[in-house]
């Protein structure tokens, strides 16, 4: 694996977290903010697929969890794909208007992801094989939530 990029310093667990302010729920889709400590300020998300893509390329700059397989592209990466970082200090993570996630990814297999998803506001925690398997949780969550703010 050679080219732009490919530079990788491990840090401990506490990067495998990241959390997941929801400030909007349509039934659909979400927006929100994605906090991480490795990153210089928090990451407004539009989509769950959107969400998707920062976290897996905040995996592959971390280095952690490593990938299983390398990312296939039409487009070559260049150095301006790279985002600012640092590693923050521990702060408090403001929640989201309609629900707060913390997302911990152990593994990085079979072009997916595996660990945990813990609902702060309803004191859940679940464990997920896949990417749609999370999503489905997210899903269910931000849906419940929704019913009973009614």
């Amino acid at each position: 694996m050679s080219g732009v990029g490919t530079k990788r310093i491990h840090f401990s667990e506490e990067f495998r977290t990241s959390i997941i302010a929801v400030d909007e729920y349509d039934s659909v889709n979400f927006c929100g903010k994605l906090y991480n400590p490795f990153l210089k300020q928090s990451v407004e998300v539009k989509s769950f697929q959107h969400l998707i893509k920062e976290i897996d390329t905040l995996m592959d700059e971390i280095g952690c969890p490593m990938s299983g397989m390398e990312k296939r592209s039409f487009k070559k990466r260049t150095q301006s794909d790279e985002r600012e970082t640092h590693i923050s200090e521990k702060a408090q993570v403001p929640r989201g208007k309609a629900a707060t996630f913390a997302i911990r990814i152990q593994y990085r297999n079979n072009a997916s992801w595996q660990g945990t998803v813990k609902w702060i506001e309803g004191e859940a925690e679940e464990c997920f094989r896949s990417m749609l398997e999370l999503f489905w949780l997210l899903d269910s969550a931000l849906e419940r939530d929704a019913r009973f703010s009614r």
